[in-house]
């Protein structure tokens, strides 16, 4: 699974954003759905996080149905602040989509 991971969030094109405000970044997860991968960060299979001041680029989402471990996975570095997309797949006004994830863009 972690070989999975390393393919698709560090060595594939990837999208990473910056969470410059992380007090108001209000994220949940399923930790049942999160891997380790060390000296790096930790992977989380569904996740959702929303932007509560406008200062982070936006909110964002694991599509229902393709939240599961091996299929979906989004990486926070071990800083905690960069979260690492698999690349998208469209790009439409302020929304991002990938296979498995939805992103909305704040304004700005």
């Amino acid at each position: 699974m972690r070989a999975y991971y390393h393919d698709l969030l560090q060595v594939k094109s990837t999208l990473k954003v910056l969470i410059s405000d992380s007090e108001n970044d209000d994220r949940t997860f399923n930790m049942n759905g999160t891997i380790e991968i060390p000296g790096v960060g930790t992977v989380y299979s569904s996740i959702k996080g929303r932007d509560k001041s406008g200062k982070n680029f936006g909110s964002f989402k694991t599509i229902d149905n393709k939240d599961t471990l091996g299929n979906a996975g989004k990486l926070m570095l071990n800083d905690s602040k960069t979260l690492v997309f698999p690349m998208p797949v469209k790009n439409e006004g302020n929304k991002i989509t990938g296979a498995t994830y939805d992103i909305e863009l704040n304004n700005g």
